[in-house]
């Protein structure tokens, strides 16, 4: 659960959307997701990376792996958390 390639999406309709860096140098969410990611609710600020976000419903996506070689597999997990 910890390192770069999180990702943040909003629900815009049916669809969800991901929300674009405001200062792509600024890099991924990953350094404060390891302590977020947990079934307390929790205040974190992301001004930094993506500006105001809108209220509305968001999640935040992660690829995963686990084992070596040949026998390496993955998945994508979702923490959602609204807005409001």
């Amino acid at each position: 659960t910890y390192g770069g390639s999180y990702d943040l999406w909003k629900l815009v309709g049916d669809n969800w959307r991901r929300v674009p860096y405001c200062k792509p140098e600024n890099g991924q969410i990953g350094d404060f997701l390891m302590l977020y990611l947990q079934d307390a609710a929790q205040t974190l600020e992301w001004y930094h990376l993506y500006g105001k976000l809108a209220p509305g419903s968001y999640r935040v996506t992660k690829e995963v792996f686990w084992g070596s070689g040949e026998n390496r597999e993955g998945s994508t997990v979702y923490a959602g958390f609204t807005i409001e």
